[in-house]
């Protein structure tokens, strides 16, 4: 397996912080089943300095980039 390190970044327009929320609860879901599928190592959300949530970061374990790639 390789280690992968991805950054997401929400968008910055004004509807963002809702867009984010909207889907946080079936984005929580599937990164507990990708965590306990072995996929996930670690992850978390990404704060800007109010500690307002601006994005997502996370370390995967993947057979390899192309694998990857399909996972995304």
């Amino acid at each position: 397996m390789q280690q992968f390190q991805i950054l997401a970044w929400d968008g910055t327009d004004a509807d963002a912080p809702a867009r984010r929320q909207a889907v946080r609860d079936a984005h929580l879901e599937r990164a507990r089943g990708a965590k306990a599928a072995g996929q996930i190592i670690v992850g978390g959300p990404i704060l800007n300095a109010e500690g307002g949530m601006i994005g997502s970061t996370m370390m995967v374990a993947m057979e390899d980039r192309a694998a990857l790639d399909r996972w995304i």
